[in-house]
C-alpha cells in the first residue's frame, strides 16, 4: 500500500474505461483491493480515505456503481436463458424427443465481479473504518454521489429468489455473494455509524430477511432410523451426505449473517426510532421459529449440522430479542414470542452474559455468549473448584474484603470532605491549582537546563564574526570556550539567577499547597 498500491488501484478505475480487456481489468483491479485491505488494513484504508476524499475520484465511483448494474443485468439475463433451457426441456418431454444434455446454465459466472466488489467494500469498512464508512454512502464533494449501501441491498434483493435453488444444487458463488453482502452491510453499520444504519433501514432490508427466515429451513443429514454412515469410501451415500452438510452449512451460515446484520442495526441506537420500525416490520415469529428450530437440534447436532454453529446461531436469535425487549414497553412483539418458546429462550438466557457500557454519556448494555467454564456443567460449577481458587490465589475472606473496601470508601470520603473545606477557604488555589503548580515546575527547570545547554555553543550565525574578534585579540582558550566567558556568562547568570529565583518560589508554593491539602 506505501509503495503506491492504493495509486494504482484509484488510476486503474479511472482508465479502465478506456480499455478494450475492462472487464478483465475491473476484476483484476478489484483482487487486488480485496488483497490491499485484507484484516482491514489501516494503513491501505488510510491512503484509499485521503484518495477517495477527492473530486477526482468521480471516475472511481461511476465505474463501481457500474460494475453493480452490469452484475444485476447479468443476472437477470442469465436467469431468463435458465427459463427458456427449462421451457425447451419441457417441451422435448412433451415431444417424446431425446433430451440430450440437461444441465442448466450457473448463475456464478454472471456474479464474480459483483462479489469481488462487495468483498472490497467490506474490508473498507472493517475495523470500523468511519472516514471510508461514510464515503460507501455519500460522496460530499463528487458532482454525483452513489449510495452504495442502497445498490447492495438491491443486489441482494436480485439474488433472493434463487438462494433456495442455489443451496439446493450447491451454486456456491451464488450463495457466497448472498452472505457476503449481509456480512458487508454489518460491517458498513458498525461502530457504531449512525447515518448508515439509518440509511438502511429505509431500504426494505428487514423484508428481506424476513422472507429468508421464512423459507430457508434445516435437512436432516441422516433420516431417523439410518444405521450410522461407515467410513468413507464405503458409504455409496457419502458423496449426498457432504453435499447436504454443505447445504445446511451454507443456511447456517446466510441465517447468522442476516440475523448479524440485524443486530447491528441496534448498536449503539440513540433513539427509538430504529427499534420501533424492526418492532413493527419484522416478522417476529419467522425468527421465533429458527430460534426453537435450533433449540430442538442441539440435542441431536449430527444430524442437522454440528453443535457449534447451531449455538451460535440461536444465541444470534436471542441478542436481538433480548436487546429488543425493553423496547417493547408493551409486551406487545417480543414477551409473547418469548412465551411461546419458553424452553429455548430459557435455555439462551442462562448461556448469555452482559456487561454495562458508557457510550457518548448514555449506559448500553451489551450481550455476549458466556464461555464454556461459566456454564452448568463447566470448570466454575466443579466440586474442586472453590479449593483450587483458594490454593492458586491469593482469596480472602468475604467479610474482610467488604471491611477493607468500607475503609477505603470512608478514607476517600474523608479526603474529598477536607478537600471541599480547602476549596471553600482562601487556600483554595492549593487545590484547585496544582496541576498548574507542577506543571510550571517542570517547564521552568526545563528552560533552565536549555539555557546551560544552548548558551555553551556559539550560534552559527555570529561564529564568523567571533572568529574575526578572536584573531584580534589572541585568546588563551578554544573559540568555544572564549565565546562562553566573554558572551555567555554575563546574560546565563542574569537569567539564571531570575529562573532560579522563580523556580524557589514556585517549589515553595507548591510546597505549601502539598502541605496544606494533599498531606493531611
Amino acid at each position: 500500500a506505501k509503495l503506491g498500491g492504493v495509486d494504482l488501484l484509484v488510476s486503474v478505475f479511472d482508465d479502465v474505461q478506456q480499455d478494450p480487456e475492462g472487464e478483465e481489468t475491473t476484476l483484476a483491479a478489484l483482487m487486488l483491493a480485496v488483497t490491499l485491505f485484507e484484516n482491514g488494513n489501516v494503513t491501505a484504508q488510510d491512503l484509499l480515505a485521503r484518495n477517495l476524499t477527492q473530486p477526482s475520484s468521480q471516475s472511481f465511483f461511476v465505474h463501481i456503481n457500474q460494475v453493480l448494474k452490469a452484475s444485476v443485468a447479468a443476472l437477470k439475463s442469465q436467469k431468463r436463458k435458465i427459463k427458456q433451457f427449462e421451457a425447451e426441456i419441457a417441451a422435448k418431454e412433451a415431444a417424446g424427443l431425446p433430451l440430450g444434455d440437461v444441465t442448466l446454465p450457473s448463475l456464478g459466472s454472471s456474479l464474480i465481479p459483483l462479489i469481488e466488489v462487495i468483498k472490497m467494500m467490506r474490508r473498507m469498512c472493517m475495523g470500523q473504518h468511519a472516514q471510508l464508512q461514510d464515503i460507501i454512502r455519500s460522496q460530499k464533494l463528487n458532482k454525483v454521489s452513489f449510495n452504495f449501501l442502497e445498490e447492495v441491498v438491491t443486489c441482494l434483493v436480485a439474488l433472493e429468489p434463487e438462494l433456495m435453488r442455489a443451496i439446493k444444487v450447491r451454486e456456491e458463488v451464488l450463495v457466497e455473494g448472498a452472505i457476503r453482502g449481509f456480512l458487508m452491510l454489518a460491517d458498513a453499520m458498525k461502530g457504531p455509524n449512525m447515518k448508515n444504519q439509518a440509511s438502511v433501514a429505509q431500504t426494505g432490508l428487514v423484508d428481506l430477511g424476513d422472507r429468508i427466515f421464512g423459507k430457508i429451513h434445516f435437512e436432516d443429514l441422516q433420516p431417523p432410523g439410518r444405521p450410522k454412515r461407515r467410513k468413507k469410501g464405503q458409504d455409496p451415500e457419502e458423496g449426498e451426505y457432504e453435499n447436504a452438510f454443505w447445504r445446511n452449512s451454507s443456511r447456517s451460515r446466510l441465517k447468522v449473517a442476516v440475523a448479524g446484520c440485524l443486530l447491528t442495526f441496534l448498536e449503539g441506537t440513540e433513539s427509538d426510532a430504529i427499534p420501533n420500525q424492526m418492532l413493527t416490520t419484522v416478522s417476529w415469529s419467522a425468527i421465533g421459529v429458527q430460534m426453537g428450530k435450533c433449540f430442538r437440534d442441539l440435542d441431536r447436532a449430527s444430524e442437522v449440522l454440528d453443535y457449534g454453529r447451531l449455538y451460535e446461531e440461536g444465541m444470534t436469535y436471542y441478542s436481538i430479542l433480548r436487546t429488543l425487549l425493553p423496547y417493547d414497553s408493551e409486551h406487545t412483539y417480543i414477551q409473547p414470542l418469548l412465551q411461546r418458546h419458553r424452553k429455548a429462550a430459557l435455555f439462551f438466557e442462562r448461556c448469555t452474559g452482559f456487561i454495562e457500557i458508557v457510550r457518548d454519556a448514555r449506559l448500553e448494555r451489551i450481550f455476549f455468549p458466556l464461555p464454556d467454564t461459566c456454564l452448568k456443567g463447566g470448570a466454575l460449577f466443579k466440586k474442586d473448584f472453590q479449593p483450587m481458587m483458594v490454593q492458586d490465589c491469593d482469596l480472602q475472606e468475604p467479610d474482610n474484603k467488604n471491611i477493607k473496601w468500607i475503609r477505603n470508601m470512608v478514607a476517600l470520603v474523608e479526603r474529598e470532605a477536607f478537600l471541599a473545606v480547602v476549596r471553600s477557604s482562601v487556600f483554595a488555589f492549593t487545590v484547585t491549582r496544582w496541576e498548574l503548580m507542577c506543571q510550571g515546575t517542570f517547564y521552568l527547570s526545563l528552560v533552565i537546563h536549555l539555557c546551560c545547554i544552548f548558551g555553551s555553543y556559539v550560534p552559527f550565525w555570529r561564529r564568523e564574526a567571533y572568529e574575526k574578534h578572536l584573531a584580534t585579540h589572541v585568546p588563551a582558550l578554544t573559540l568555544t570556550d572564549a565565546w562562553y566567558h566573554d558572551k555567555v556568562i554575563p546574560y546565563f547568570l542574569m537569567v539564571t539567577n531570575i529562573l532560579s529565583f522563580l523556580l524557589l518560589v514556585l517549589c515553595a508554593l507548591r510546597a505549601f499547597s502539598f502541605t496544606n491539602a494533599e498531606l493531611p
